[in-house]
């Protein structure tokens, strides 16, 4: 098993890291970043981050997850909301929650807001 979290930077990146490594950075603009966790033997989630602005939460992140495609399941790995984190790139510390996942060895991460990233996902297996 590995562990990985997931956190918003700045204003348009989400960030998956395992330990101190940056696995992947998703960049968007003016759309919500999202990463695709994808398992070849256990199934696929997508990690979704939203920045938030306006009355909300000023300046602060919202991490979630959402299935591959409607009816599909979640797959069944241990996930947990960890304390903001002193996100690398953060203008003000503490900005984000930390989705924190369990994963199968296996888990490959693919940026989720590329054009091609389905044709990506099918590549991986």
């Amino acid at each position: 098993m590995r562990s990985l979290k997931f956190h918003g930077a700045s204003d348009d990146l989400l960030l998956a890291e395992e330990g101190p490594h940056l696995r992947l950075e998703a960049s968007a603009f003016r759309t919500s970043p999202a990463i695709a966790v994808h398992s070849p033997t256990q199934g696929t989630l997508l990690v979704v981050g939203t920045y938030l602005g306006g009355p909300y939460a000023p300046a602060c992140w919202a991490i979630g997850v959402a299935p591959l495609d409607e009816g599909a399941p979640i797959p069944a790995w241990e996930m947990r909301l960890e304390g903001g984190a002193q996100a690398r790139y953060a203008m003000q510390p503490y900005a984000s929650p930390v989705l924190a996942l369990d994963v199968p060895d296996d888990v490959v991460l693919i940026d989720a807001t590329r054009s091609d990233w389905r044709e990506r996902l099918t590549e991986a297996g």
